[in-house]
């Protein structure tokens, strides 16, 4: 999976179009937050900007406001599509986890190999549910009970053990990358 920061969407966006862009983007996105430290939206650390891995690291080694995990694979601000992998199983679900296998992978310490799974309701609502994780799931700062589903609100908080993020359905996360992209 390649990670991207929120303003290559953006540029993907001023590039392509809302119609090309929203039919490319097609999925949920959850947007790291937190890596262990604390990070807001509108800290200077949370990065909506490309940046080369070098300038990360630079970032990084020179504030130590950009916490990464150890092989430097995630870092604050980096966006991560909630969307089934070819071939994953459990065609109900997207699983959440630090295995390779996993839909959506999290390499991080204190995620499980397999941690929780989003799924869509028949409403149309997406929900996450805790699959037994060792560090648990919250959201909105709510400690799930295992596997039991909870609903997403659009933007809400979630955190998978100590690490947050901000989950967005698809629609949420055209109207934050068309914002910033400045448009109306």
């Amino acid at each position: 999976m390649e990670l991207r920061f929120l303003g290559s969407y953006v540029e993907e966006y001023r590039a392509d179009g809302a119609a090309r862009f929203a039919a490319a983007n097609a999925c949920p996105f959850v947007i790291v937050r937190d890596l262990g430290g604390s990070h807001d939206e509108d800290d200077a650390a949370f990065q909506t900007k490309f940046m080369s891995r070098a300038d990360i690291f630079s970032t990084a080694a020179g504030s130590g406001s950009l916490p990464l995990d150890t092989d430097g694979s995630l870092s604050v601000g980096h966006v991560i599509p909630v969307r089934k992998r070819a071939g994953g199983a459990f065609a109900d679900r997207i699983g959440v986890g630090r295995a390779p296998n996993v839909d959506v992978r999290i390499p991080l310490s204190q995620v499980s190999k397999y941690h929780a799974y989003f799924s869509k309701g028949s409403d149309g609502r997406w929900g996450v549910t805790d699959a037994g994780s060792r560090n648990g799931t919250s959201v909105a700062g709510k400690r799930l009970t295992e596997r039991m589903p909870e609903a997403l609100e659009d933007g809400c908080d979630l955190s998978f053990g100590p690490y947050r993020l901000t989950f967005h359905s698809e629609a949420g996360f055209l109207e934050v990358v068309k914002r910033r992209a400045g448009v109306r």
